[in-house]
């Protein structure tokens, strides 16, 4: 599922809020979540906060790195 999270991050380097992304890969908003929340503990995403939303983003250094890792 972190594979599907970060392939997802990837086509969409403008971000995604957790809703976005849970529609995207079909799975509720809570799982979305949590996969979110594993991969900015392991420093492969960051968040952004814009007003009530936030949006999520592959970090530069995890780009240059590629597919491979998780």
């Amino acid at each position: 599922m972190k594979e599907l999270v970060v392939k997802a991050l990837r086509r969409h380097p403008e971000g995604l809020t957790i809703a976005e992304l849970s529609k995207l890969l079909k799975v509720h908003r809570q799982t979305a979540t949590k996969y979110l929340f594993e991969l900015m503990g392991a420093s492969v995403i960051r968040r952004r906060w814009i007003g009530a939303a936030s949006l999520h983003y592959l970090k530069k250094d995890f780009e240059k790195i590629g597919k491979g890792g998780l």
